[in-house]
């Protein structure tokens, strides 16, 4: 099935579109904003210390948002846990556009899909078609709130404890009521 064909098998069946997608967070940034008086060189103190969350999220088409932050590269595991949670609370069954990557693949994951076919059915994207995504969006302001928490002074303070606040905070109001 192409993701072209897929909103009229949706309504056909009465279900659900969710767009599905990955990003990574990362604390170490540095930007080179700085002051200094005249006549001396700017200094900015970072940590040299990296720490890093992965994010996946789906969004529908009525923009109904669901996410969840995780340690670490997404896995077949990490992906049926969210799967998991992602239908728990569904009245309808879900179509979860997703794109090619190798994890979605997994033969863990096919195993899941095919026993939870109900509920849930996976439309992987073809590489020739146009990058369309929209929780690229969403993440990307995710990202632009995790950069402008770490700014400044407390930059350098940042870690592993404070980076996921700092996420959660970025993210728009409608998603962080859906947190799974």
């Amino acid at each position: 099935m192409t993701t072209l064909s897929l909103p009229a098998r949706a309504k056909a069946e009465g279900a659900e579109i969710h767009w599905g997608d990955e990003s990574g967070l990362r604390s170490d940034d540095v930007r080179g904003r700085s002051y200094a008086p005249k006549g001396q060189t700017p200094v900015v103190r970072v940590s040299n210390k990296r720490h890093g969350l992965s994010v996946i999220s789906t969004v529908t088409n009525k923009g109904e948002m669901r996410w969840k932050i995780f340690d670490g590269a997404l896995n077949a595991d990490i992906l049926i846990d969210f799967m998991q949670r992602l239908i728990r609370g569904a009245k309808k069954k879900i179509f979860l556009v997703l794109d090619n990557l190798r994890v979605h693949h997994a033969k863990p994951v096919k195993a899941w899909l095919a026993a939870n076919k109900e509920r849930i059915e996976a439309v992987l994207r073809a590489q020739q078609q146009p990058r369309t995504q929209p929780c690229r969006d969403p993440q990307c302001r995710s990202e632009a709130g995790c950069h402008q928490a770490r700014t400044g002074a407390n930059q350098a303070a940042v870690g592993q404890g404070n980076l996921q606040p700092s996420a959660k905070r970025a993210a728009p109001t409608r998603a962080r009521q859906k947190v799974l």
